[in-house]
């Protein structure tokens, strides 16, 4: 929600004032970020994407009710959303799963797909 009005606003292009303290001033000596953790042990690429794909939700275009006005396209972050002549296609390689798309639908398009694995946990 707050991503659709602050597009609506014209917030967030251009023009951002920083305000607060300066970083150099509040900055930590020696941090170090954590390692990102992600589920791969090692297994092929191809494995690895099957294994996100079962294991997080996506977004997805519930075409009857878009009417294609491009607001997700122009906000995806990964550019992993584009317009083509059959309607709107994700490219889920790319998606960072943010939905940022469906935060700023004004017609409320972008649905929520869980991966099979998930559904699978949800019945138990």
């Amino acid at each position: 929600m707050t991503n659709q009005v602050a597009f609506e606003e014209g917030i967030g292009r251009d023009g951002i004032e920083v305000v607060g303290e300066r970083l150099e001033e509040i900055r930590i000596p020696r941090f170090e970020l954590p390692a990102p953790s992600q589920p791969d042990w090692n297994l092929p690429r191809f494995l690895q994407k099957a294994l996100k794909n079962a294991l997080t939700s996506k977004p997805v275009v519930e075409e009857e009710v878009c009417n294609v006005c491009n607001r997700c396209v122009e906000i995806c972050p990964p550019k992993a959303l584009d317009r083509k002549e059959r309607g709107l296609v994700f490219d889920y390689g790319r998606c960072i799963r943010c939905f940022c798309c469906q935060e700023v639908c004004p017609e409320g398009a972008i649905g929520i797909k869980p991966g099979w694995a998930l559904k699978l946990v949800k019945r138990q």
